[in-house]
């Protein structure tokens, strides 16, 4: 009878996974007026703390209220060599780059930003495909529900801040015709005409409570269905009228102030 064979068996240990480290430049804005920037401190913060380096810009969130010291504090690398930081391996912008940056930025390199291949000319194509730049636009990025994440927060905050610039524009400052937005004891509330029943509109009809009523005009059943939900989970007072016909003027709400579109 032959004797048993015994053949050892591996054993299984835990290796760690090597993670590789990208080296993120966060420039500062050149275009006038652009106040954002793509990077907050505790964006880079959360970044860093993954083992990733951030390049950012002397100044780069100024405009945004956020220091050099903020970012430093959150792990960032504060230069005020703008051509070392348009040299990482990706770069993280608000506007795409312009036409005066495209010679500080690396070949093979990848550019978030908000870059619409319809607004840009052939030139622009060229001059990235030149480099073999890959660049990627925010409002491009979809989440597992097949949304827009970028582009639903931008039409937030126009929401949000439809009512306050109309508040302005109402004002006898701005030669407006001094009608208050807020509910005043004795005087009959503001009323104003929303059209359409987007993030935007959703937004500023509902979750802004500066009036108490308001109209939305055409919005689909599933916006119905969202207005809806957020107007009976908000504690304080607001009416809204859902309208699905055409924004006529002879169909506003009797004593309308204002058009929101």
């Amino acid at each position: 009878m032959d004797q048993p064979a015994y053949i050892p068996q591996e054993e299984r240990l835990m290796v760690s996974s090597k993670r590789q480290a990208l080296r993120i430049g966060l420039p500062l804005e050149s275009t006038w007026a652009e106040n954002r920037v793509a990077l907050t401190p505790e964006g880079v913060h959360l970044l860093v703390q993954q083992g990733h380096e951030i390049l950012v810009e002397r100044g780069a969130g100024l405009a945004a209220r956020y220091t050099d010291h903020a970012y430093a504090e959150a792990g960032g690398q504060i230069t005020e060599d703008r051509a070392q930081v348009f040299q990482c391996p990706i770069l993280v912008k608000v506007e795409p780059p312009s036409p005066k940056e495209w010679p500080l930025m690396a070949p093979n390199q990848l550019v978030l930003s908000v870059l619409q291949p319809n607004t840009v000319d052939a030139a622009y194509i060229q001059a990235l495909q030149s480099k073999k730049i890959t660049a990627l636009s925010y409002g491009r990025i979809l989440d597992e529900d097949g949304r827009a994440p970028f582009v639903r927060s931008m039409a937030e905050i126009g929401g949000s801040q439809a009512m306050t610039v109309a508040m302005e524009y109402l004002s006898t400052w701005a030669d407006g015709k001094g009608y208050a937005m807020g509910a005043v004891t004795g005087v009959p509330p503001t009323e104003v005409v929303i059209l359409g029943a987007g993030t935007v509109g959703t937004v500023a009809g509902v979750d802004s409570g500066f009036m108490p009523t308001k109209a939305v005009y055409r919005p689909s059943s599933a916006q119905i269905a969202s207005i809806s939900a957020r107007c009976s989970s908000r504690s304080a007072p607001s009416a809204v009228t859902v309208r699905s016909g055409a924004p006529e003027s002879s169909n506003w709400p009797a004593g309308s102030r204002l058009m929101l579109t």
